[in-house]
């Protein structure tokens, strides 16, 4: 097999077994990262250079830098491939696959999954049901949607990624009020109708645009209610089986049709509203964070970080990808920030515990069972020794 390279895009510190697979499988491995990841635990052994680039993911930075520096490493070395392992480095990863005409995401594409307005207006396009939306243009316009539609309304930011800067409005002086306050940065925004219901991820790899392997689960809570009201963060997996999980399957393979997917990871959140009803909320190509990865691989085996470097190196090469082999168990994942560093934690139940996070400030379990109610069990034995250990 050809020795590839690789550009590895994070801003923040995730992907340690992206590369370390490229690496394994005898490619060359770089990473560009931000200065302030600089002391993360990157795999550095699997890493031939790291390179540091001031990246600001709330306003425009230095992009021409950001194509200088490439050209410089494209001189030096030859890049076959650019990878972006974070939602932040999206949009970098397609500019520079433009400026050297490097196979994979466009920027048009990109926007798809970034622009949250972008995936709306073209989910509609393609008859895939979404919230009732509206862009902050112009404060008419805002005005009319709020008299027109029933709130309450979310106001959310286009490209931000999990729940971060999302507010809740409940009338359209207050909708309006938000949208002043926003002043040149409203258009940033979009609007849309608030919809009380369960939350669903798929986490997927799409391969020449059909599913290669996918994986669906429910959280526990809205995302949204646990960052704005604390608790706990808690999802579990959906027997393949299920009927909610192959709807979820096919809607997922229409998400990536409709927005011109064609090779990624991808993670996928719906909403199933009061009248039973999937809504898309937002699609990424990305593998899922928030330790949803390390969930999937220690309930089925598949290290989903894993067989996307396998997936990009068989694109490359022109063979055949196939997912390895994959076990049918269950997985949940709780997890708490707190205020302390490192907390500690008296399980007087450690059952169907597969993995500890150890991670600053936070406490959580990744738990794996053959059945969807001793997953449930294991989630509350664990969120009440949390209760009993003032957490």
């Amino acid at each position: 097999m050809n020795q590839y390279s690789f550009l590895c895009m994070a801003m923040e510190f995730k992907g340690a077994s992206f590369m370390t697979t490229l690496k394994s499988m005898g490619h060359r491995v770089f990473l560009l990262t931000e200065e302030e990841a600089r002391h993360e635990p990157w795999p550095r052994e699997s890493i031939d250079e790291i390179f540091y680039a001031p990246r600001d993911r709330d306003a425009p930075h230095n992009r021409q830098q950001l194509i200088d520096g490439t050209a410089w490493l494209m001189r030096e070395h030859g890049i076959d491939r650019i990878v972006a392992l974070d939602d932040f480095d999206v949009e970098d990863a397609a500019l520079l696959r433009e400026e050297f005409r490097l196979p994979g995401m466009g920027q048009t594409t990109a926007r798809h999954f970034r622009d949250k307005l972008a995936m709306r207006l073209l989910a509609e396009e393609h008859d895939i049901a979404v919230p009732p939306f509206s862009p902050l243009f112009r404060r008419s316009n805002l005005q009319a949607f709020c008299d027109s539609t029933e709130g309450p309304w979310v106001i959310k930011p286009r490209s931000e990624a999990s729940a971060k800067g999302i507010s809740k409005v409940h009338s359209a002086q207050e909708a309006l009020e938000v949208f002043d306050a926003l002043g040149d940065h409203a258009y940033r925004y979009l609007i849309e109708c608030f919809a009380p219901g369960e939350v669903f991820h798929v986490d997927a790899l799409v391969d020449h645009g059909s599913i290669a392997y996918v994986r669906s689960s429910q959280y526990v809570d809205p995302p949204l209610a646990v960052v704005q009201g604390g608790g706990l963060f808690q999802t579990r997996m959906l027997s393949t089986r299920s009927k909610e999980a192959r709807e979820l399957k096919g809607l997922t393979e229409r998400v990536m049709t409709a927005f011109g997917m064609r090779y990624s990871a991808s993670h996928t959140e719906f909403i199933r509203d009061r009248r039973g009803k999937f809504l898309l909320l937002e699609t990424s190509s990305r593998v899922g964070g928030a330790y949803i990865s390390t969930m999937i691989e220690q309930a089925t085996g598949v290290d989903l970080w894993s067989e996307w470097a396998k997936l990009e190196v068989a694109r490359l090469a022109g063979t055949s990808y196939k997912v390895g082999p994959v076990r049918n168990d269950l997985g949940a994942i709780t997890i708490k920030a707190v205020g302390t560093e490192h907390p500690e934690v008296l399980e007087a139940d450690a059952k169907h515990v597969a993995y500890r996070i150890s991670k600053p400030y936070h406490v959580g379990r990744v738990f794996v069972a053959s059945a969807l109610s001793e997953l449930e069990q294991a989630q509350a034995a664990f969120a009440k020794t949390l209760l009993a250990s003032g957490l």
